[in-house]
């Protein structure tokens, strides 16, 4: 890492990177890069502008890709989501045609859908049979507590009516429970006389009103239910919640983790986790 001051020769500095240096270094605002900068205040360092957000329009296309991801988000998608989408399939058919591992960086401004741009096509091949398990690793326990709800509201939408959830999900990260018969002391919290699941709320609740997850089991088996709507449920093999199944080789299809556990379970000679996973996603990489 090198440091910059007033006094060094500016010209040891990348070009595309003084204007940031000086920028910061003399207190001014850069609206972009052609922007020489306005003086501001010690009290007011930020600014901000409206953001420029490209409309979503219905799809119009003939990929039968595509169209089977709609009928799980059921929104109008944009040019960036179906973009990111073909692509992921494509190194999906070439990984699986040379052998050879593929990579993608999907970039995009905040409320672009960057989380639906790589699920789509995840959703698509694990329940297709094409790939057996996909880790999702969050920088933060609270980002993937907020995804879970998320990819559970997914994965109910493609459960066929009164059929098992076509995908299984599970989460591994510090402090998780080792065996079934913990799950119920480690996630649920007795609340108004009920006991509430800490991970996630279900989504059918909105801005005024939380709609909880309930704990419903024994010793060796769950559910947990939504409060409000009793077909919004998930057994204890269609959300994995403890360590001791995912040990023993029961990797679910969706396995949310955070970096560290990531880490963690990576190094574990008698964890076999990482022999299962086909596809891993970075999400939130803030570089």
């Amino acid at each position: 890492m090198q440091y910059s001051d007033h006094t060094p020769n500016p010209d040891r500095i990348p070009a595309e990177v003084r204007p940031l240096v000086r920028g910061m270094l003399f207190n001014r605002q850069l609206l972009g890069t052609d922007h020489d900068g306005d003086p501001v205040t010690d009290a007011v360092k930020y600014t901000s502008e409206e953001q420029k957000r490209r409309l979503s329009t219905p799809y119009d296309g003939d990929d039968p890709f595509v169209d089977d991801i709609l009928d799980i988000f059921d929104f109008d998608p944009l040019d960036f989501q179906v973009d990111s989408w073909q692509l992921i399939n494509d190194f999906h058919q070439q990984r699986h045609d040379t052998g050879q591992p593929h990579a993608a960086i999907l970039s995009a401004p905040t409320g672009f859908g960057k989380t639906e741009a790589f699920l789509g096509p995840l959703y698509q091949q694990l329940r297709n049979g094409e790939q057996d398990t996909t880790v999702i690793v969050y920088p933060r326990r609270a980002l993937l507590q907020d995804q879970l709800g998320r990819i559970l509201k997914h994965v109910h939408s493609m459960r066929p009516a009164g059929e098992q959830a076509p995908l299984s999900v599970g989460v591994y990260m510090g402090g998780m429970p080792y065996s079934v018969d913990e799950v119920r002391d480690d996630y649920f919290e007795s609340e108004n006389g009920r006991e509430t699941f800490q991970l996630a709320n279900c989504w059918c609740g909105d801005e005024s009103t939380t709609n909880a997850f309930t704990y419903d089991g024994s010793s060796n088996s769950y559910t947990i239910r939504c409060e409000a709507d009793d077909t919004h449920s998930f057994t204890n093999n269609e959300l994995v919640l403890s360590r001791e199944r995912i040990k023993n080789g029961e990797t679910p299809d969706i396995l949310l983790t955070t970096l560290e556990s990531l880490e963690l379970f990576a190094l574990k000679p008698n964890y076999d986790i990482i022999d299962d996973v086909d596809t891993f996603v970075l999400d939130e990489v803030h570089l």
